[in-house]
């Protein structure tokens, strides 16, 4: 128990110095923390960045509030107060807490960044969301290496794949489908659909076959979205049995509707059972 103890708080310090080193001013911790990820199997790489770009998206998620805090602070003492000569010390206290907001975003785009491109060279499905992400919201430079991986990826999905595509991935792939001018971007994400796509997709699909969006009038794309449409259907009807087979706890289904207890009142009696025909 000890070793296991032992070996987990290893690897949360390995996972903690990466995640450190991605988010670094200096080149020279970027690269050795790339290195370091480098070494670890495909798998776990790709977890641990995962992991990292979570936490970052939890953290400034509540930067806002953290900024609004120290106003309401600042606006209380104020009024509370009513001292100008504290106006200065307090505008102080607002400008370092803006400095550090500012230093915490540069770090999060430097580890954005680094997650990001390092995730475009492994070929996993779990980085789906994350590189959708990154070409729609992620730093400018990282949006064209997203869009490579993206792909080379998609086209690589199974049926078993589905739940790693979020639905806001959806979304936003759908919106590519008819508004993104590379053609070969837009098959890869007719290929993906053919495994893993839904209903909502069906009307983007649809689209794309009548020449319509940005691609629509390529003609490879236009006759391959029409080859996929019937396949896209089958993939949608596996989702959709799949979305309800896999339902969250939290579905608001009664439990007990899901396992009901056997009738008290069956009956046992053999003769009740095994009754003879009346003839």
């Amino acid at each position: 128990m000890r070793f296991i103890i032992r070996e987990r708080q290893r690897q949360d310090e390995h996972t903690e110095s990466i995640l450190k080193g991605l988010r670094s001013r200096r080149g020279a911790d970027r690269a050795t923390a790339l290195a370091q990820l480098d070494e670890l199997p495909p798998e776990r790489a790709v977890e641990l960045l995962l992991i990292g770009l979570e936490r970052d998206r939890l953290a400034r998620r509540n930067w806002p509030l953290w900024m609004l805090a120290c106003l309401l602070i600042f606006g209380l003492s104020m009024y509370a107060l009513g001292d100008r000569s504290l106006r200065p010390p307090m505008m102080n206290f607002i400008q370092f807490a803006a400095q550090l907001l500012a230093i915490a975003l540069v770090a999060s785009n430097r580890l954005r960044a680094g997650s990001y491109r390092a995730l475009a060279a492994y070929q996993d499905a779990r980085a789906v969301d994350a590189l959708v992400t990154a070409m729609t919201t992620g730093p400018a430079e990282t949006r064209r290496p997203a869009q490579d991986a993206l792909t080379r990826l998609l086209p690589r999905l199974r049926p078993a794949d589905s739940p790693h595509v979020s639905r806001a991935s959806r979304h936003r792939l759908n919106d590519m489908l008819v508004n993104n001018v590379r053609a070969d971007f837009v098959l890869a994400i007719l290929a993906a659909w053919e495994q893993v796509g839904d209903f909502e997709a069906i009307p983007y699909v649809e689209r794309l076959a009548n020449g319509e969006g940005a691609a629509g009038g390529v003609t490879n794309v236009r006759e391959a979205a029409r080859a996929a449409l019937p396949t896209i259907r089958e993939a949608a009807k596996r989702t959709a049995i799949s979305g309800v087979l896999l339902r969250p706890a939290d579905s608001g289904d009664d439990g007990a509707a899901l396992l009901r207890p056997a009738a008290t009142d069956v009956h046992d009696d053999e003769h009740v059972l095994l009754r003879p025909n009346a003839d």
